[in-house]
């Protein structure tokens, strides 16, 4: 977590009093703790020296000490008076502990105290420089962050004001342990110390710069911060506090543990901040408040009380010090910047140490000579370290300070005159060359030199036109090439290509694994959004477009635009060796074409006979769910297929490719879905004839042998379960499209859908199909006819055997698959996923029977040819006859004994699964209505059905 960051700071930290309003917290802001870091420091040293046999005999407690130990070499005692830790460190160990002591110290087994404090002393000298240099980059960092926040949006003043404060104050610290460690010199000359070059930061002057410009932009707006903390004691303070009184005075033994003097003043706390006026903040004066909170605090902590153990007292307590560290900005904000953020300390250290850094800055040929004025404020605090009750000393400190600090002025002046100086040197030579007569001179110079050259067989370089040297200044003009020999070198394009071929193989590394698997989408579009990210910030101050080079990727490897449109992917797979295989149209293959062809492969893998057969779809889950068996086919190297089949994957997915890209993955979907049709319509070919019997015979007497005509149809069923698990993760890759878009364009997919319900309530009619396409494109699907799987099933609509299909479906009841059917009553659905075959009969009816004509699916609508009635009609012809068959079955079962009617061996129909299928497909199917199945099987019989599955499940 980095507490100095606005972006990146943690929970319950956006702003400063957030934490403590709410009533179930009790702990203490961060911020407030890193305000009085340094002096934990020093604390903890000097508690280690003064009381070793508590420090060093708890585990806790010597490993805090060590750490602070090993960051530090010397600590402040007064003013330029150190102390050298490790020095005394050495001296306390040669006695301690004492001669038969009994203590039990908290160090390593084996080790020696003498040795362990040995090694910790060589550690600080080795690395605590690194640590406070890495320390002091950070801060420049985050303290100039800070700086320019504050000075673009100063109303964030206000509630970051305490993250302003321990940026100040941690900047502070390091500048002030830079300047005791500088000045304590090597360890050759004062025993333990850092050597220089380790010691030496030559950028100090970064750090203290910004935090002069982080602070003035307080000062600036101090009159913000003062009416946004008044608004917050008058308001959030003032609530918490009256109630938490009340309750302290009313619910515990307060009232006698305290006197009444006392208690009137706790009850009098709202009062001060009832007074205060956001408009008058000149007028504010909370001293009273914070004297009568300091005195109470002190009453509440007295340990005769024996009041710290009660909760209510305690949440109170720390309310009433959140509180007046809040007030100190009302009225003592000046004072509170002198404390934590004057970097006053240093003037002890002025001389050895800031003095070189000043001179260094002002001759600065970077941009760190912009901060050489803020030296001059540092002696301008450093009249701080003396007590206004001591004025001789101010006088002395303070004289000497304004001396450097004249010289300083003078010194900044003095640079400032020659830097002028030598640029009216350099104007008034370029205007003088730019005089006729010094241009007449230098045509001459040019001719000579070219006629010079001529004779002795050279080129004559031309000499340059004054006022070049001012060309440079501005970044966008300076030519970004560089010429080597007969080429010119331009880095920011090797730089761009070459992050450009970084993020393809990057997209190709966390979508694509070795042996064509994928990735999940998920996980896929996490890792692509932390790789964007990191670009954008990497290249923020640069002139590459990141944006552009995340697009024409994205672009290349989730779309087929660039082979649709003959480009060329720089740093395509064949030539960087990332895919091998040919994609679509020949070209080299890309993202899109691997994760096409993983879900083709996985439809395989889920279809019946396939490898994760038992993967069957749960509508209330809105995703396929894994069974046992298909769990141990996934466990023995199968592919965890309902991982990528959920609705939220598939959400990530089209967010990922887009429509474009999931267009194609829904080509590929079809693609399958036609191929198994083709497998259905050889079945339905060869059985034509059979199957017109069973048409015209299913209502006669002669059913029976109609329907044993039709003999075996379990590959029919196969394909259809496949073509269902196809279609239903068609519908969920447009129900997934969908949100994608009603997130980025709603108002245009609201238009859309509104167009896609006019025409399935018949506005529409011939030359429709380009809306058809854009309705597609955003995943939305008409009632009465499928455009996209027309399309798809182009090669096989123009054969009459179609419209035997609804009776095909009906006959498949007798097939011996359907015998095997189990219910999952606990999901709703069938253990072999026999539910997704209404999805399958759905769509091809819409398909085969939507048209105006066969393959016109754009015709006109009514009661000749296609359309809304010839759907219909066949979705009614199909439950008729499913539902007759079904009931003379089950009447056949009842008083004929074993059930099979010779239809196929075995016998032993599971009609109340069947019935359950009836049930489900009438209930998604708005176009048939409940009362055509219970013309043949009454409700009775169903919900009878129902119930007798669910007890065999419970047994």
């Amino acid at each position: 977590m980095n507490a100095l960051s606005v972006l990146d700071e943690g929970d319950l930290m956006a702003f400063p009093c957030q934490l403590p309003v709410s009533q179930r917290s009790t702990t203490v802001m961060l911020h407030s703790e890193l305000l009085r870091s340094g002096e934990y420091v020093v604390w903890v040293c000097l508690m280690g020296l003064v009381m070793p046999q508590t420090v060093l005999c708890q585990a806790e407690l010597t490993d805090l000490w060590s750490l602070v130990c090993k960051s530090n070499v010397i600590i402040p005692v007064f003013r330029d008076v150190t102390l050298n830790l490790h020095s005394e460190v050495e001296k306390m160990v040669a006695w301690f502990p004492p001669k038969n002591s009994t203590l039990t110290l908290s160090l390593p087994p084996d080790v020696k105290l003498k040795k362990y404090m040995k090694g910790i002393g060589k550690e600080a000298a080795a690395t605590c420089a690194l640590k406070h240099r890495e320390r002091r980059a950070y801060l420049r960092e985050q303290v100039k962050a800070l700086a320019a926040l504050v000075g673009s949006e100063p109303g964030m003043l206000g509630p970051k004001l305490p993250m302003v404060l321990a940026a100040c104050k941690l900047a502070k610290q390091e500048i002030v342990w830079y300047c005791q460690h500088s000045a304590q010199g090597s360890g050759k000359r004062q025993g333990k110390g850092l050597p220089e070059p380790i010691l030496l930061d030559p950028v100090i002057t970064v750090l203290i710069g910004e935090l002069d410009v982080l602070v003035s932009s307080i000062v600036r707006y101090t009159s913000v911060i003062q009416r946004y903390y008044i608004e917050y004691l008058k308001g959030a303070h003032l609530t918490s506090l009256r109630r938490l009184v009340q309750a302290a005075i009313a619910h515990t033994n307060l009232p006698d543990k305290v006197s009444k003097e006392d208690l009137t003043r706790l009850s009098g706390l709202g009062g001060h901040l009832e007074r205060l006026n956001p408009d008058a903040t000149d007028d504010a004066d909370l001293k009273e408040f914070r004297w009568d909170c300091y005195r109470l605090l002190g009453v509440l902590s007295e340990p005769g009380a024996n009041l710290m153990h009660d909760m209510q007292i305690s949440e109170m307590m720390r309310r009433m010090t959140r509180t007046m560290e809040h007030s100190e900005f009302v009225d003592g904000l000046e004072s509170v910047l002198r404390h934590q953020c004057d970097v006053a300390e240093s003037w002890w250290y002025f001389e050895n140490v800031l003095k070189e850094n000043a001179n260094r800055c002002l001759y600065a040929e970077d941009s760190s000579s912009k901060f050489a004025a803020s030296y001059i404020k540092v002696l301008g605090s450093a009249i701080n370290n003396v007590h206004e009750d001591c004025p001789d000393e101010q006088l002395m400190i303070g004289t000497k300070c304004a001396d450097l600090a004249e010289k300083m002025a003078e010194a900044i002046a003095a640079r400032v005159e020659h830097l002028v100086r030598m640029l009216c040197n350099k104007a008034e030579s370029l205007e003088v060359a730019t005089l006729p007569h010094e241009a007449a001179n230098r045509a001459y110079r040019q001719h000579a030199a070219t006629m010079q050259a001529k004779k002795s067989g050279a080129v004559a370089l031309a000499e340059p036109l004054p006022g070049r040297e001012s060309e440079g200044w501005n970044n966008t003009t300076v030519p970004q090439g560089i010429v080597v020999f007969d080429r010119l070198i331009v880095p920011k394009e090797y730089v761009r290509e070459r992050l450009h071929t970084f993020f393809r193989k990057h997209l190709y590394s966390i979508t694509v694994f070795d042996g064509g698997v994928v990735e999940r989408p998920t996980v896929t579009l996490r890792k692509l959004m932390t790789c964007s990210a990191v670009l954008q910030s990497a290249l923020a101050r640069t002139d590459i477009d990141s944006a552009a080079i995340i697009r024409q990727v994205l672009l290349d490897e989730c779309t087929d635009w660039s082979r649709i449109h003959g480009h060329s992917r720089k740093g395509s797979h064949t030539k960087e060796g990332l895919g091998k295989s040919g994609g679509a149209a020949g070209g080299p293959k890309n993202v899109l074409d691997n994760i096409s062809g993983w879900y083709l492969n996985l439809l395989k893998t889920i279809s019946p006979g396939g490898r994760s057969s038992g993967i069957v779809y749960v509508p209330a889950r809105q995703g396929f769910v894994s069974s046992s068996s298909a769990a141990a086919t996934a466990a023995s190297g199968g592919p965890p297929v309902d991982l990528f089949f959920d609705l939220q994957e598939l959400r990530a997915l089209c967010t990922l490719l887009g429509s474009g890209g999931a267009r194609s993955v829904e080509k590929a979907v079809l693609d399958f879905v036609a191929t198994r049709v083709r497998e259905m319509q050889l079945t339905m070919t060869a059985k034509q004839t059979v199957l017109e019997e069973f048409r015209a015979a299913y209502s006669t007497s002669h059913w029976e042998d109609a329907l044993k005509a039709v003999g075996n149809m379990d590959s029919f069923v196969e394909d259809s379960i496949a073509i269902g698990n196809a279609l239903t993760l068609r519908r969920l890759l447009n129900e997934a499209l969908g949100s994608v878009y009603e997130g980025t364009m709603p108002f245009l997919r609201k238009t859309v859908d509104l167009g896609c319900k006019a025409i399935d309530a018949g506005a529409g009619g011939r030359g429709m199909d380009a809306f058809k396409r854009l309705a597609g494109d955003f995943g939305l699907p008409f009632k009465y006819e499928d455009h996209s799987l027309l399309l798809a099933l182009d090669g096989c609509i123009d054969t009459p055997v179609w419209s035997l299909l609804p009776y095909a479906f009906a006959a498949s009841f007798s097939s011996e698959l359907w015998r095997k059917c189990e219910y999952v009553s606990r999901l709703g659905v069938f253990k072999n996923n026999e539910h997704v075959i209404v999805t399958t009969i759905l769509d091809l009816t819409k398909a085969f029977f939507g048209g105006g004509g066969v393959g016109d699916a754009g015709g006109d609508r009514g009661p000749t040819g296609g359309g809304e009635v010839a759907v219909k009609q066949a979705l009614e012809d199909y439950v008729k006859t499913a539902s007759f068959v079904l009931l003379r079955l089950k009447m056949r079962h009842h008083y004929g004994g074993d059930g099979s009617s010779g239809l196929t061996p075995g016998g032993g129909f599971k009609f109340f699964c069947m019935y359950a299928f009836l049930d489900k497909f009438v209930e998604q199917c708005p176009q048939v209505d409940r009362s055509v199945l219970e013309e043949f099987i009454p409700y009775a019989l169903m919900h009878a059905g129902y119930l007798d599955m669910s007890r065999s499940a419970l047994i």
